[in-house]
């Protein structure tokens, strides 16, 4: 998990299938298939999944832009790139998300 803050949009999960662990704000969720967990601008956030079955969730976020931050990463890999988590703090930092706690 790598906590962050969205400072221009809100994120909202929805689990699709499997199970996800979500952090956010000072509470830590167990989120089912069929839940929704909204993670709203300027609360710090992560998710992970703790079990070992794949999960499947939508992220939905609002409003449009943050598309772009996968897109990049998307590219980055395309062109043989190796994925860092400073690489994605940089990509973040794009699309007014910072990590948390600051570094």
């Amino acid at each position: 998990m790598l906590p962050h803050i969205h400072d221009a949009h809100d994120e909202y999960f929805y689990i699709l299938d499997g199970q996800l662990t979500l952090w956010a704000g000072d509470a830590e969720v167990v989120a089912d298939a069929g839940a929704v967990v909204a993670a709203p601008r300027g609360m710090p956030h992560g998710y992970r999944n703790n079990t070992e079955q794949p999960a499947t969730a939508l992220c939905l976020y609002t409003p449009a832009g943050y598309e772009n931050y996968f897109r990049d990463v998307h590219a980055a890999i395309g062109r043989g790139e190796d994925i860092s988590d400073d690489m994605l703090v940089q990509f973040r930092a794009k699309y007014a998300t910072r990590p948390y706690p600051p570094g």
